[in-house]
């Protein structure tokens, strides 16, 4: 089966071209029915089999695929594997009933996103709303080639190791799991993403480790692992220092983070989103270290070299910060605004239009003081942004905790 569904173009609507490939017509019929009202805005097509869809991409230009995450593959290649690789521009969702909660885990290479099935048109419309943000004014295509053509963040082969030791046992518990994941960034940004998905659709965002580990259970977190492994191993020296660095310092930024979140007496939802932007706000570097590694670290030494601050010189560079760098791929896998907009401005918050964001606000002190208390051993100028604090109603008491940093160890 292989149909579009024809629409009406009007002038000056922002069009879409999207592709559903499920190998259950009736699942095809239900998604007809439930899209149909975006028929004035996107064209649809509807495959039930990978060559009628494959035929479709390289006909069409194709901007988003919604596939079936047990949808038959060519030579065991999932469609989404092959959308991947020919066309990285293409966002890309799976789509799995909770019967294929375990297997999940093995479409992280291939998918951007998740979904459950059956699946609601709200669902659906938010997640391309999150992506439609985080494109705006992102024409580098450092940012298009780069990030939409990422499979998995690298891990260190150490974990993948100590891990499957672990899993060995078949008592093995929550926590022992959690505190090896825990020390690997990459893999612990993964279980975040697999559980904050759309597929799982809980109400309020899991920053905590242990008790994402405890909602995926121990199959899907061994799945994943394997499968974080496979695609991603690092072996570079400078990549895994810079690895350990990078979590001691998201650590440490998440502790000042929740601090700050107290002195705006933010709410318990917004503390959840403070913790989990704090975690992910310098993504970006790991994708710079991790896919343009050869070209990433001298850009590091210049900075260290000029005191200058590492986003001033990665733009002169790349064009692009590591924090726009997050905030898209991070907008690529479904995370809501708060998230997006805390890592995207967690520099220069200044820069956004629109109310204050205690999110943004906290992770952009945190990171500030973080640098402050180690300014000796820092090689990197970083200062809070005045024109941004200036303007908060909190104003006095954040400054003292930027001209007191020893404070936040309290």
């Amino acid at each position: 089966m292989n149909n579009k569904v024809g629409i009406t173009r009007r002038p000056n609507v922002p069009t879409l071209t999207l592709l559903v490939a499920d190998p259950d017509i009736r699942v095809l019929r239900e998604m007809r029915q439930m899209l149909e009202p975006m028929q004035p805005h996107w064209t649809l097509f509807f495959c039930d089999d990978i060559e009628d869809a494959i035929r479709m991409l390289e006909e069409q230009t194709i901007d988003v695929v919604i596939a079936d995450g047990q949808l038959p593959g060519i030579k065991d290649r999932h469609l989404l594997d092959y959308v991947r690789v020919r066309s990285p521009r293409t966002v890309r969702f799976v789509m799995a009933r909770e019967a294929d909660h375990d297997s999940l885990a093995e479409t992280l290479v291939i998918a951007h996103q998740y979904l459950p099935k059956p699946c609601r048109l709200q669902l659906i419309m938010e997640a391309l709303h999150r992506i439609d943000t985080t494109q705006q004014g992102a024409e580098n295509p450092v940012l298009e080639q780069l990030v939409r053509g990422i499979g998995m963040l690298p891990t260190l082969p150490s974990t993948y190791t100590e891990l499957m030791q672990l899993f060995q046992n078949p008592e093995v518990s929550i926590k022992e799991v959690t505190a090896r994941i825990e020390r690997d960034f990459a893999i612990s940004v993964e279980v975040l993403r697999l559980v904050n998905s759309g597929y799982f659709s809980l109400r309020q965002y899991v920053t905590d480790l242990q008790q994402a580990v405890m909602l995926l259970g121990i199959n899907t977190v061994r799945s994943l692992v394997q499968t974080v492994a496979l695609f991603s191993a690092i072996e570079d020296d400078m990549a895994r220092s810079m690895r350990q660095e990078m979590y001691m310092h998201v650590v440490q930024v998440n502790q000042h983070a929740r601090v700050i979140g107290r002195v705006l007496n933010v709410d318990s939802t917004t503390q959840d989103h403070i913790s989990l932007a704090a975690l992910l706000h310098d993504i970006g570097k790991l994708i710079f270290s991790s896919y343009l590694s050869q070209d990433y670290f001298p850009t590091i030494s210049l900075a260290k070299a000029t005191r200058l601050p590492l986003h001033q010189v990665e733009r002169q560079i790349f064009g692009v910060t590591h924090a726009e760098l997050g905030a898209y791929l991070l907008g690529l896998w479904g995370f809501s605004d708060n998230i997006l907009t805390a890592v995207g401005f967690h520099h220069n918050p200044s820069r956004r239009q629109g109310p204050h964001n205690p999110v943004l606000t906290a992770v952009h002190l945190a990171d500030v003081l973080y640098h402050q208390q180690r300014e000796v051993e820092s090689s990197f100028s970083l200062q809070a942004d005045q024109v941004y604090i200036d303007h908060l109603p909190q104003r006095d008491q954040l400054l003292a905790l930027c001209n007191s940093p020893q404070s936040m160890a309290a």
